[in-house]
């Protein structure tokens, strides 16, 4: 046989043998089957808080204790350009939460209007609206929890759908919110009633550094007449309905490290645990006293953030909050004062990793009742 045909062969023997062997040959190769990739991106991350407290009140049973206030774990994923949703548990000692469980629904790729359903906070109030990682103080104030789910449940989370998103742009300022809740708050398995809560918000930037929003929460409620009770599910029949409103204005005013928030929120007090007073009064198909007594409040806070230059403490932020509080209009001297000094250390910015120091003073406006003072010392860091 000629040299060059034994070459050819040789090389056509190399060719054959390789095509045999390697993966796929003749083929194209298909995906492992145990692979099923269905969001382009998934996002993780949270953040941890833990602090010391201790309070001046009396029998509080722990008055000197710690604590791990909050154990966030978020999942963000991104299905395709128009379909997101969102996962958050709070992982502490003695059980897991469920905080938000959402998807949205991009029905505008530059965020005109997204359609959300499912479990997350409804839009009312600028400091309800706040991560709790990203918080002027170390926790929020008492007209917060009044009007939250341990309270009249006008904001915080809750079941439902809404339309939301931003004008940016179209160089508008502009972001809003509108949806429709169960109102029962947070975690509620079973809805109370048939009745449901609309909520909006709208925000606006007229100048840089300055945010105004304003808040809406129209709460229908159902009651049962003969018993009483908010449970119309548990206590058919006999219903009867009424509407508990509030509403909420608020400011932000940054520059440079100085930010400023303002807000004053006023709401129907119809919840008997939070006004005795009334608790008793009944529902006969209109409006209850419950409803009419009203519960406002507004506060002021403002922090400094100052670079050091160091590199173990890259900043410190001292900070104030005066806030008052008025749980039912009518009753005079009913409310409270509190003046919340604040010293946030930051250990990384990166992490937004932070010492931080609180003193809430609680200055009831009863005759006779004594201020109480609750002592803060908190380390928090994202991941």
């Amino acid at each position: 046989m000629p040299l060059a045909i034994r070459r050819w062969a040789a090389v056509a023997t190399a060719l054959l043998v390789t095509a045999i062997l390697a993966p796929g040959s003749g083929r194209a190769q298909a995906p492992p089957q145990f692979l099923n990739k269905t969001s382009e991106t998934l996002t993780f991350g949270g953040y941890v808080q833990t602090r010391w407290q201790y309070t001046t009140l009396d029998n509080a049973v722990p008055s000197n204790t710690f604590r791990i206030r909050r154990a966030r774990l978020k999942l963000q994923a991104v299905v395709n350009p128009m379909v997101k949703p969102t996962l958050e548990l709070d992982i502490v000692p003695g059980g897991v939460v469920l905080k938000d469980v959402f998807i949205d629904y991009l029905l505008s790729s530059k965020g005109y209007f997204t359609v959300r359903a499912g479990h997350w906070k409804k839009p009312f109030g600028r400091e309800e609206l706040r991560s709790s990682s990203a918080l002027l103080l170390v926790d929020r104030g008492r007209l917060s929890e009044a009007f939250g789910p341990t309270g009249l449940a006008y904001e915080e989370r809750d079941l439902g759908v809404a339309v939301l998103g931003d004008l940016y742009e179209a160089r508008l300022p502009v972001e809003y919110s509108l949806g429709v809740f169960n109102g029962n708050g947070a975690n509620q398995s079973q809805d109370a009633d048939s009745q449901k809560s609309l909520v909006g918000r709208v925000e606006v930037i007229p100048v840089p550094g300055l945010s105004l929003g304003a808040s809406l929460n129209l709460n229908r409620l159902g009651v049962n007449q003969v018993s009483g009770v908010r449970d119309t599910v548990g206590y058919p029949g006999n219903e009867a309905t009424f509407t508990a409103r509030a509403f909420g204005v608020d400011a932000k005013f940054q520059k440079r490290g100085l930010v400023i928030e303002a807000e004053y929120r006023r709401g129907s007090n119809w919840k008997g645990s939070v006004l005795p007073a009334v608790a008793s009064a009944s529902v006969k198909g209109r409006t209850s006293v419950n409803e009419q007594a009203q519960m406002r409040g507004g506060y002021v806070t403002a922090v400094y953030k100052i670079p050091t230059g160091l590199g173990r403490l890259p900043a410190v932020e001292p900070g104030l909050r005066l806030e008052t509080f008025d749980p039912n209009h009518r009753v005079k001297s009913d409310g409270s004062v509190q003046y919340t000094p604040y010293l946030g250390l930051y250990l990384s910015d990166a992490a937004n990793t932070r010492v931080q120091v609180n003193a809430v003073v609680d200055i009831p406006q009863a005759a006779g009742a004594r201020s109480v003072t609750t002592y803060v010392v908190q380390l928090m860091t994202r991941y």
